[in-house]
């Protein structure tokens, strides 16, 4: 009913004001469409394609634009609508007015339809909105969204057009951005008198940076696309360079953290994009990691690594050199976290340094746990369970109970070797302290809904050892606050009992701790 009331108010004769706010309800329903309907949609969509910058209002073009990009899953199913969707969107995208919502419109339907055949004119409209002399940032948006667009549809090519294609859209972006790299002082002052145009922008490196991250974001790795594994991805002479031009930014920005960290962006995205085909440029990138780390402590640069890691920790060849890059990058970063409030101060740091050191328990464990830098790891995981930072806290609890886990893992699978004894060692020698700190903690530092991740902490040392588990609450307890305000002994002994019988169940303990609180409020 709601889509024939839609169909009757697009009529020409309506009321442009009737007409705008059915489709303004439409388009924030369409996505529940099935895509089997064939009735409504198809006139409705017909009468909007007539729509004409020259005799429609302004505010129902917008709005009709929205509605084609909520029509996106639809529109995949129904291959014979698309072209004048898709015709009419690109008479708009060149509109700076309606560039954003238009490329955006285009950006889903690309993703639900393999329409190669509009690359071309996809190509031409970045050109065209290059051109613009108002509304930069709105233009420079539509050429990213554009450019994402593009990266989508060289999915559905072939092998051989898929480098090709992917060259042809990379190789104007790099040459702008080394351009932007080598752009003088003069011309970037002189470009600040051109008011809002989107050249002001174009000397600048970040957005040739986030447009070469579009791309690379979109581009499936080859083994989820049944292609060959042993022959090179058909895009890897661009993404060398991609990185050859990334290493230059890295070096010639590397006080600068937003540039620095748009760039660590953009070389993630090539990485994923190439799989295990990249890692012949690890060894040279984790060293430029390392050295601009000593002189700036960027986080992003720590979860740029747990990429590496993620990627190539598996590979024994590389095993060593990323270890050294682990020691390097942790030995400068608990500095910030020793100075006063420094773990509060610095919550991004806290959150990238213990994922990079969860990915190596997981990717490389045999050998990150012989290392000498795993203890330190362990002993500054302590105080980051204190930090009442989401993200920064659910990473160091993520850290330590994986390691218990991984110890749980090898004794299901009567495995044993020199990195497992080490791990065994850590965590009869940390069972105490992190005990302590994780029960600490949840009573008097976090918020509640980080109870549960610490409380895992300790569940996770029950499923390992039980009688591990016992003994290090009792410690843990032992240095609890005593006085009148403060839980009895007889209720802190209650606890500690309740603790040891359902020591394995998350659920039930964060109920014994939930009540624990309430008697030091």
């Amino acid at each position: 009913m709601m889509f024939a009331l839609m169909a009757e108010a697009a009529q020409k004769n309506a009321p442009w004001e009737e007409t705008e706010a059915a489709l303004f309800i439409a388009s924030n329903v369409i996505q529940n469409l099935l895509p089997e309907e064939d009735s409504i949609v198809p006139e409705l969509i017909s009468q909007l394609v007539q729509l004409a910058p020259q005799t429609a209002h302004p505010a129902l073009i917008l709005t009709a634009i929205q509605f084609m990009g909520g029509c996106s899953e639809w529109l995949g199913k129904h291959p014979p609508i698309q072209d004048p969707v898709m015709q009419w969107l690109l008479i708009y995208v060149v509109n700076p007015i309606y560039a954003s919502h238009a490329s955006e419109s285009i950006e889903k339907i690309c993703s639900q339809a393999s329409i190669v055949r509009f690359i071309p004119p996809l190509s031409a409209a970045i050109e065209r909105l290059e051109a613009t002399t108002t509304n930069g940032k709105c233009v420079e948006k539509a050429c990213q969204d554009i450019t994402k667009a593009l990266a989508m549809l060289c999915n559905s090519l072939s092998r051989q057009e898929l480098g090709e294609q992917l060259k042809k859209i990379c190789e104007p972006i790099l040459m702008r951005l080394t351009m932007s790299i080598d752009a003088s002082t003069a011309q970037v002052a002189h470009d600040e008198n051109k008011g809002d145009a989107w050249m002001q922008m174009a000397h600048k490196p970040l957005i040739w940076i986030d447009r070469i991250a579009s791309v690379f974001r979109e581009i499936k790795p080859l083994e989820k696309v049944n292609y060959d594994l042993n022959q090179a991805q058909p895009w890897l002479p661009v993404a060398q360079h991609t990185l050859q031009i990334s290493s230059q930014i890295l070096t010639k920005y590397e006080a600068d953290g937003r540039i620095i960290e748009h760039t660590c962006r953009a070389i993630r995205h090539v990485i994923r994009s190439l799989g295990m085909q990249s890692a012949s440029f690890v060894p040279a990138l984790a060293t430029q990691l390392m050295t601009i780390y000593q002189h700036y402590q960027h986080s992003c640069i720590l979860y740029l690594a747990s990429i590496i890691v993620d990627e190539y920790g598996a590979l024994p060849e590389l095993q060593d050199g990323l270890i050294q890059m682990l020691q390097m990058l942790a030995i400068s970063t608990f500095p910030i976290l020793q100075k006063a409030h420094g773990f509060r101060n610095n919550p991004d740091t806290v959150d990238d340094l213990f994922r990079l050191a969860h990915r190596y328990i997981t990717r490389c464990p045999s050998v990150f746990f012989v290392h000498p830098i795993c203890d330190k790891l362990l002993d500054c995981a302590l105080h980051g369970l204190h930090v009442d930072h989401g993200e920064a806290n659910r990473s160091v609890t993520k850290y330590t109970t994986e390691m218990i886990n991984q110890l749980i893992s090898a004794r299901r699978h009567n495995y044993m070797d020199d990195g497992v004894k080490a791990a065994q060692q850590l965590v009869n020698s940390y069972a105490d302290r992190l005990t302590e700190h994780a029960l600490k903690a949840a009573l008097f530092d976090v918020s509640s809904y980080l109870r549960r991740e610490l409380t895992d902490v300790i569940c996770s040392l029950g499923k390992y050892d039980r009688e591990l588990q016992a003994r290090a609450l009792i410690h843990a307890i032992s240095t609890l606050p005593r006085g009148p305000l403060c839980a009895t002994e007889e209720q802190l002994k209650q606890f500690h009992d309740q603790v040891c019988k359902d020591g394995t169940d998350t659920r039930n303990v964060v109920g014994y701790v939930r009540e624990l609180v309430k008697l030091y409020e």
